[in-house]
């Protein structure tokens, strides 16, 4: 089989909100929707065919301008401590994708993968520090202004405040 060399893309900047809500009853188990964008723009670049033990580089890919907005509903699971509480979460993004290139642009909404997971550490009894590690995945396609097709799959890493009440 032939396979084509993965493009790599810039890192971003990545910056949201998110708000959630954990079941009284079920105190480790709970519901959040979040929105973030990202700016990981596609560098220009080589790309190599690969096959039957070799590789050849068959062409150079100039870069693009991508922005990705995302909102994610999901599921989220966590140690329901006082101060320290480990979480992860798993369920559907939505992807607002957009491509610049050359002057022309061209936009796809497409469903895929938002999981996550993260340590929350509670400075008082309503503020909280995070650190949270996302995985994205979604296949986008460009006919218009790149002719470009392809699975964006993104590790996003974030930090912040949160608010509790």
């Amino acid at each position: 089989a032939i396979s084509l060399s993965d493009l790599e893309l810039q890192n971003s900047v990545a910056y949201g909100g998110k708000i959630g809500y954990f079941f009284p009853k079920v105190n480790w188990l709970g519901v959040e929707t979040e929105v973030y964008n990202t700016t990981p723009h596609v560098k220009q670049q080589p790309v190599t065919a690969s096959g039957f033990g070799i590789s050849v580089p068959i062409a150079s890919v100039p870069g693009f301008n991508l922005r990705v907005l995302t909102w994610g509903l999901n599921a989220v699971v966590r140690y329901p401590g006082k101060t320290f509480q480990p979480y992860a979460g798993v369920g559907l993004g939505v992807f607002f994708a957009k491509a610049t290139f050359q002057g022309q642009s061209d936009s796809d909404t497409v469903p895929g993968l938002n999981a996550l997971a993260g340590l929350r550490v509670f400075a008082t009894d309503h503020v909280a520090i995070f650190a949270e590690y996302k995985y994205n995945r979604a296949a986008f396609s460009f006919p218009n202004a790149i002719g470009f097709e392809g699975e964006y799959s993104a590790n996003i890493f974030m930090g912040g405040l949160s608010y509790h009440f």
